[in-house]
This record gives C-alpha cells, structure tokens and sequence, in this order.
C-alpha cells in the first residue's frame, strides 16, 4: 500500500484493493511511486502497469496510464516541462532472451512511451536537475553487478534532437574499477553521487563543467549496494548543508555535512540519536524523515527536528519493544577468514535476568547468515534473535566478505 500521513492526522491509504503498489524492474524491484501535484502515480504489481490515482479521494479508483504489454516500470520523475514521467523500462518481449532496459518518457496527457536512453543492459536513478533540463543516471553492464563497475551519465533534455548522454565517471571513461550510484542535484545547479573509486563509497559533486572533486574523504560508506531503487542515502537541507548516512563497522550514523562555496564539505558534525541503523533519507526544510532502528528499537519512520536532534515516532514496524531486561544487545566482533581476510558479525549472548546456566557450561549458538552476495546485517532490534537468546541460546549473526558496509576491498 501507500500511505499518506499528516500531522495530527490519522494514517490513510491512497490505492483501494486490490491495488498493490510494488515494482518488478530488475526483479528486486522498489521506486514503484510518485506524487506529482494532486496525483500519486505506481506501478501495480498485478500487471506492471503504471496507475495514477487521486490524492483528494483515495476511493476514486485508479486509471491505467500505460497499455498493457510485457513492461515493467520503477523509479519515475517528474519531468515538467515535457509533462512526462522519465523512469526505468524492463521490456519482456523477447521470450528467449533477456529483458531489455532502458530509460523512458511518458506522457501523462496520453500515455505515449518514447525511448530516451539505451543500449546497456542496466539503468537507474534517473534524477532532473532543478531546472528540468539535465537528466542524470547509472547505468552497468554484464557480467559486471552495480557494486563493481557502473557509469555516471547526464544527458541535456534542453536539445530537441540529438541528445546524446555525456558519460561523467565509471566504467564509460575506461573506469572499470569504481562503482558509482545515487546521484541526486543540489538546489544550486551541482550533480552529487557517490563512488567507491577511493575503496570507500564517498560523496563526489560535479559543477557542471568538467571538475569533479571529492565532497569529504573518509573510510566510511555514504552509500549501500543497488538492489532495489529509491534507497537514498543522503539529502540536501534548503542551507545547501547535506544529511547523510554514514556507515562503519557495520553501524551507521546520521552527519550533517556544511559545504563551502564549491560543494564541497569543510566538516561533519554527528546528527546524535539512540539509533545506529538507517534508511531511505528525505530533508524537508528544518526536518529529517529517515526509516530507523536500533539494538533495542524495531525499524520504525522518524522524524527528525535537524537543528534540535528531537525526534518522534511516526510509524513502528512492530508493536511496542520487549522490556530491557530481556533485550540481549549485540557485541560487534571480527574474526579471521581464508585469504588471509577478515570478517565481521554481530554476537548476542544469552540474557534473562530471570534464569542463570550452570557454571562451567557454555551456550549453543546459533550461527545467522544474511542473503547475499552484498547486503549486510545490522544490529536493528529482532525479536526473532531475542525469542532465542532469552532462552539460552547465543546468536552470531554474520556479516561475511561482501556485505556491504565495509569498503570495496
């Protein structure tokens, strides 16, 4: 579902049933929705379909702005001045062969779907610059996954014929090594993403001409492998400053970084709060809305005061937390592997303030392995770990070579 909530106001869906708001695209999905003006427009899972519905009566059933066919759609912008919607298309045509991607327009008066971009196998992230005339994307191609070589690509919307786009980093420019994503505008004109070519997934900005510069150098993640679309890892205050998520050790932090004049950081200050794993960042003015948890907060959506660092709880993912004293809280330890490497893991040992195991026993342990090959477990309450650990049981929850979060090598 979608839901809209507004303060002091009851949660309400926006799609009546049947409607199911979930993209296919790359078959993880995600970036299935978009507001624009009085519409919310998604992706039905049902048929693939893009939908539009109305904000002002949620009963109002949704109409189909696409034809059906073999076509899959995520990640759409608003495109202003064309009156389209500019997303991802997975064509499923070819029984006998791979679906084809590429980047599409959509008239929203009637439907009609041109190709902009195409010819990689993969696309993502389409963002318009604040006057709607630069788009921007990644794109990668087989065998190479989105976590091991992509290119960075802008393209001028302002050109009525022969728009080519221009390849600004990656793979495009002989980069094979360096894996870009989640580019994103400032207000003032310049393009930031991040990249992995320093072994880190830092922040770059790009002025629009030919300089690209690092925004802050640090051995710590500010991005997150690309499996589904619409994760965004930072966001720009209206003061230019960003908010991002900074990742370390497996645990993250919230940092504001003030940029000078050139876009580029003169500090990070810590955004201090009782939660050490997030998501999916969205600045408006003053506040922070960010998906958060921690060893002993279940996921939940926050929202943040910036300047004040007070927060309150919009929605929880589940109910109220299990007592403290039951709650068992990770111990982050690292361990040798082959290859002379090491990995690392969260360990939780058995807590019930109630019950004490013999003296010279050890606990069984169970051993937790996340999906793979990136992703990356996080010490986010789980009350599936803590049913175990209350009875007895140690838990090593592994994050092994690959997970994200730890740098490229």
């Amino acid at each position: 579902m979608i839901v809209q909530q507004e303060n002091g106001v009851q949660a309400r869906d926006l799609i009546p049933a049947p409607f199911n708001a979930r993209s296919g695209v790359h078959e993880y999905g995600g970036g299935e929705y978009l507001i624009v003006d009085d519409k919310v427009f998604f992706t039905h899972f049902a048929d693939h379909r893009i939908y539009r519905a109305s904000l002002a009566d949620p009963k109002q059933q949704p109409t189909a702005l696409t034809s059906e066919g073999p076509y899959r759609y995520a990640n759409a912008v608003f495109d202003s001045l064309g009156q389209r919607l500019i997303c991802v298309l997975e064509d499923h045509s070819a029984a006998d062969s791979p679906p084809e991607n590429r980047l599409v327009g959509i008239h929203i008066a009637t439907g009609l779907v041109e190709t902009l971009v195409s010819g990689d196998d993969f696309y993502a992230a389409p963002v318009l610059s604040p006057d709607g005339s630069q788009l921007a994307f990644f794109s990668w191609n087989q065998p190479s996954m989105p976590w091991e070589s992509t290119s960075l690509w802008v393209m001028d919307l302002s050109r009525q014929t022969d728009a080519l786009p221009r390849c600004l980093a990656g793979a495009g420019l002989g980069d094979p090594n360096s894996a870009i994503c989640h580019p994103r505008w400032a207000a003032n004109g310049m393009l930031y993403f991040a990249s992995d070519v320093s072994g880190w997934w830092n922040l770059f900005r790009w002025d629009g001409h030919d300089d690209i510069v690092a925004v802050w150098v640090d051995d710590a993640e500010y991005g997150v492998a690309h499996w589904q679309f619409g994760h965004d890892t930072y966001g720009f205050r209206d003061n230019g400053d960003i908010i991002a998520i900074r990742a370390s050790g497996g645990r993250e932090s919230l940092v504001t970084l003030s940029l000078d004049a050139r876009g580029i950081a003169t500090g990070a200050k810590p955004l201090t709060l009782p939660f050490d794993h997030f998501d999916h960042v969205s600045v408006f003015e003053d506040h922070l809305l960010v998906v958060a948890g921690s060893p002993t907060h279940s996921s939940c959506i926050l929202d943040v005061a910036i300047d004040t660092g007070q927060w309150t709880v919009l929605q929880r993912s589940q109910g109220e937390s299990p007592s403290l004293e039951l709650i068992s809280a990770p111990q982050t330890v690292t361990f040798p592997t082959s290859d002379e490497q090491i990995a690392h893991g969260f360990y939780y040992p058995p807590h019930n303030t109630d019950f004490a195991a013999p003296k010279g026993t050890t606990p069984p342990l169970l051993v937790f392995l996340h999906g793979g090959p990136t992703s990356s477990t996080t010490p986010e309450l789980d009350v599936r770990k803590q049913f175990w650990t209350s009875r007895g049981f140690a838990i090593l929850d592994i994050n092994y070579r690959g997970s994200t979060g730890y740098g490229r090598a």
